[in-house]
């Protein structure tokens, strides 16, 4: 038994009496075999002496007896323990009092319990999965054990046993019949997990009969031969044409020689009895896709040609064949039928137990056929052909050998190398008009762009392909960094455009490594491997799917322990499908994208979609799911795809939580860009390493760009408040403001610089920023909103150099009020502006007269460092008063207006919420217009 560990942070799961409103909380504990959150049994005793069983309430189904939990082969595990449910209250029920000794009352309990569960197996033997199934059946097992137990300790102390008015005589006779109904339901439970499930990549279904009844000696195991003969898995509203069997039935083949006959039924022998036994006596029910004559209507040698098979199987022989292996395997000691009956998803390991002739193969004269529209079964060639004969089918066979492809119509495989945008388009219509389910692997062989990737995926995610491989992707055209996630075009929507399940990018990003992307019930699949075996399509997605279903709700609670579990639990089934080396798994679900090392099950990369504040000393959520503490600790990338006020106030504490954060991605607008660098700087100053800032901005197509990449170090000097005031009133401000600068040009070190427009009020910090930003590349700013309101006198130098360096084409003037005492240093700032590259001029505020008297002076001087203010070619300029109540604008500032817009014949002017005091000035301003 492994090692129980309690949940780190503790989750609870919380238990109310049903008659009152007082309730309990118990601990949970990691269950090493399932790698669920638990509780023990004995615990819930503890707290409830008396305790029956526990239940919760479904708005859709009503109460629900909470069952133990089980293994794989149905078996409770012990001790005791029941799963927990997140966000769940499970109701206590206790046993009713009697006027009898505690065995007696114990004894009662088993039996209610033993009935409860067993009525309710019943209900659910056709409907249920195999796994609900077990976990019933398995809790049936349990409480019969328990009854006979206690019926024992009775005995030996002379106690009579009667429960409910029955004798012991008549419970035992009710629990022989009813075990004896359980043996046939367990068949037929098993019956159709096994006849439900499709999409294998090998045939699956099969008969082992004995090789050669003549010389089989049943007490000597030397002449124990096997033979293994493949099954036409036909669906019936499939079979078309008339005289075509309705039926499943034996594939016309030799079939194989079956090498290693034991260890192959130590492996399959439960599966191997239980097609034995369905063939034998016949499966009919409503809800499976087709019947099962039973043996005596020979329905399974449909196909059969006795000189195929050389006269082995007949009518004659048939029947003694059957039987003979049912002996041999009951007589076997095999492991119970439990979740074995799903190793026949593993359907490829089945032919590396066949004797297969040099030159033939494996698959028995079968053919994968589409069944309905997201899986395949195998059938034989008289059921095929209405398959892949098609006039469409000839022509897409033709179009791919003219290619030098190749059509494997018994795989329903295809290979082609493609050599122009000409010929995927040719190939995309021609799987569209085929309607043929298949699976494809494409070699791109020209310069292929990003455009040409996507029209290609989102073309062939429209058809009836399954499993697409890509060869020839590259980093240039699918990108990898801070901006992938949003470039990735490998996302939920191409899988459900159609019936692709999973795409799988061949030699990227490096030779020899591949990404395979698929979608699973709940989520987007990414995996990250190295190719060192061929991984065949078709057998691997189905069961992964689920069980990575499996494995996101096994995280949901992102403890450390939980996550290493579960990963060696994923890693188990990747191997299984033939992912031997997978070394990071990318789950994406509808709140947050998490990334996760398989070799130690750590959080390496998160992507948040919503998100949410991480309150002090408590875990926060992504969704409806919670997140530690604990497990953010080894989080080296976050993405925040969030732009909202209330991201600034929780992004620091994220930070904080996460010690090895090594590349931080942030979701903005263009023009708030530098707002976000400015909370980040203020981050805790302990870090021991350098974090790269990316912030990022999303384009109208939904693709997005990054626009600023910034490492901030570890602080290097003392920390020291800023205080940001503005040039009208006096805020105390540090004295050392001279370190706290050179503090701020140690910290950060711009790597890039795309942001177009800068439309928030400069401050203190944004204006070091930005400054520095433009010296990096001084053409890509090319709209600015200059608002000194929140800045410090001492700071103006940053904004002049940000003016005389940028080359820009709109500026936007916020008439903010200021000192008169500082008027000069304003038409200092003024005074930096590149007038000649300038467009487009917007002056805006409740004082609007003070600025444009300013500009005024400038222009008065002739002096500026580019040209003359009359001199520069405006093709816009706007006057914007207050929108609270009109600006009236001087007659002196209209004299200036009136030159300027003289001197600029294509501008076009617009005043907006602006009064003149006068009509000469409106005289003045349309004559100005008009000429």
């Amino acid at each position: 038994m492994g090692q129980f560990q309690r949940t780190e942070p503790p989750v609870s799961q919380k238990f109310k009496h049903s008659t009152d409103n007082e309730s309990q909380c118990l601990p949970t504990q990691v269950c090493p075999e399932t790698g669920r959150s638990c509780i023990f049994w004995q615990d819930v005793e503890n707290i409830y002496p008396g305790v029956e069983y526990v239940y919760r309430r479904q708005p859709w189904s009503g109460e629900k007896r909470i069952l133990f939990m089980v293994d794989q082969c149905g078996e409770v595990l012990c001790p005791p323990r029941i799963p927990f449910t997140f966000n769940a209250t499970y109701r206590v029920i206790f046993r009713k009092p009697q006027e009898q000794p505690p065995v007696a009352a114990e004894l009662q309990s088993f039996y209610r319990s033993w009935k409860d569960v067993f009525k309710t197996m019943e209900q659910t033997v056709h409907s249920e999965s195999r796994d609900v199934f077990l976990e019933i059946s398995g809790n049936v097992g349990y409480y019969h054990s328990k009854f006979m137990n206690q019926l024992k300790q009775m005995k030996e102390v002379g106690i009579k046993a009667e429960v409910d008015g029955y004798t012991e005589d008549q419970i035992m006779d009710e629990m022989k019949k009813c075990h004896q109904k359980f043996l046939v339901w367990e068949d037929e439970n098993a019956f159709m997990d096994i006849l439900c499930r499709q999409d294998f990549l090998a045939p699956c279904r099969f008969l082992v009969l004995p090789a050669d009844l003549g010389s089989w000696v049943d007490s000597d195991p030397t002449t124990h031969h096997f033979r293994l003969y493949f099954l036409c898995d036909v669906i019936s509203n499939e079979s078309k044409k008339s005289g075509l069997s309705k039926h499943k039935h034996l594939s016309n083949h030799s079939g194989y020689n079956l090498c290693r006959p034991h260890e192959f039924f130590q492996a399959f022998g439960s599966l191997t009895l239980l097609m034995l036994k369905m063939f034998k006596h016949g499966v009919s029910n409503k809800t499976l896709p087709s019947k099962i004559l039973p043996l005596d209507t020979f329905e399974i040698l449909w196909s059969i040609d006795p000189d195929v098979t050389r006269n082995h199987i007949t009518k004659d022989t048939i029947g003694p064949l059957v039987q003979k292996s049912i002996s041999y395997l009951q007589a076997m000691h095999l492991p119970k039928c439990g979740h074995q009956v799903q190793l026949v998803r593993e359907s490829r390991t089945i032919k590396d137990f066949l004797v297969v002739p040099k030159g033939s193969n494996a698959l028995g004269a079968l053919f994968r056929c589409p069944y309905r529209t997201n899986s395949w079964h195998w059938i034989c060639q008289q059921h095929a052909r209405q398959f892949i004969t098609s006039d469409t089918l000839e022509v897409l066979a033709d179009f791919v050998q003219g290619c030098r492809g190749h059509i494997d119509y018994q795989q329903a495989s295809l290979s082609i190398e493609l050599k122009s945008r000409r010929q995927a388009r040719q190939l995309c219509t021609l799987l569209k008009n085929t309607e043929q389910v298949i699976d494809i692997s494409i070699r791109l062989s020209w310069k292929v762009s990003r455009q040409d990737l996507k029209a290609l995926l989102y073309k062939i995610a429209h058809t009836k392909v399954h499993h697409l491989g890509l060869d020839g992707v590259t980093l240039r055209t699918h990108p990898q960094g801070t901006a992938e996630y949003r470039t990735d075009l490998f996302d939920d929507r191409i899988f459900a455009m159609g019936s692709l399940k999973s795409v799988t990018l061949l030699n990227y990003p490096r030779p020899q490594q591949q990404y395979t992307y698929f979608s699973s019930l709940w989520s987007s699949v990414r995996l990250f491997w190295k190719q060192q075996q061929q991984v065949d399509t078709g057998n691997w997605w189905s069961d992964l799917a689920y069980q990575t279903d499996d494995y996101v709700d096994a995280i949901s609670n992102f403890s450390q322990e939980k996550l290493l579990q579960v990963s060696r639990r994923l890693q188990d089934l990747l191997a299984k499908a033939g992912f031997q080396t997978v070394s990071k798994i990318s789950l994406r679900r509808k709140d947050w994208h998490g990334e996760f090392d398989m070799e130690n099950g750590t959080l390496q990369a998160l992507q948040v979609f919503h998100f949410t504040a991480l309150e002090e000393d408590r875990d926060c959520s992504l969704g409806n799911q919670p997140v530690s503490l604990q497990a953010l600790g080894s989080l080296r990338i976050l993405t925040v795809d969030a732009d909202f006020p209330e991201v600034d106030r929780d992004l620091v504490r994220w930070v904080e939580a996460c010690p090895q954060l090594q590349e931080l991605n942030i979701s903005v607008h263009e023009s708030h860009a530098l707002a976000r660098a400015e909370i980040i700087f203020d981050m805790r100053q302990d870090q021991s390493h350098p974090i790269q800032l990316t912030l990022l901005e999303r384009d109208t197509d939904g693709r997005g760009h990054a626009i600023a990449k910034v490492i901030i170090r570890d602080q290097a000097t003392d920390h020291l408040e800023s205080t940001s005031t503005g040039l009208q009133g006096s805020v105390a401000y540090p004295v050392t403001s001279q370190k706290w600068r050179q503090s701020v040009l140690t910290k950060i070190k711009f790597l890039d610089w795309k942001c177009d427009h800068f439309s928030t009020p400069l401050t203190d910090l944004t204006a070091i920023l930005l400054e520095k930003a433009i010296k990096l590349n001084p053409w890509a700013t090319t709209s600015l909103s200059l608002d000194i309101s929140r800045l410090r006198q001492e700071h103006l130098p940053y904004v002049q150099n940000i003016l005389q360096q940028s080359k820009l084409g709109h500026l936007r003037i916020c008439c903010t009020a200021f000192d008169p005492s500082q008027a000069n240093f304003v038409r200092q700032v003024l005074f930096s502006i590149q007038w000649l590259t300038l467009q487009s001029l917007v002056v805006s505020g409740t004082i609007i007269n003070d600025w444009i008297q300013l500009l005024a002076v400038i222009n008065r001087e002739e002096s500026t460092a580019s040209a003359s203010l009359l001199e520069v070619q405006l093709f816009g300029l706007r006057i914007e008063g207050s929108t609270k109540e009109p600006v009236f604008l001087s007659h002196s500032s209209v004299l200036f207006v009136h030159q300027l817009v003289y001197s600029n014949p294509w501008i076009e002017l617009v005043l907006e919420n602006v009064c003149l005091q006068d009509k000469r000035d409106s005289d003045l301003l349309a004559e100005s217009l008009r000429s």
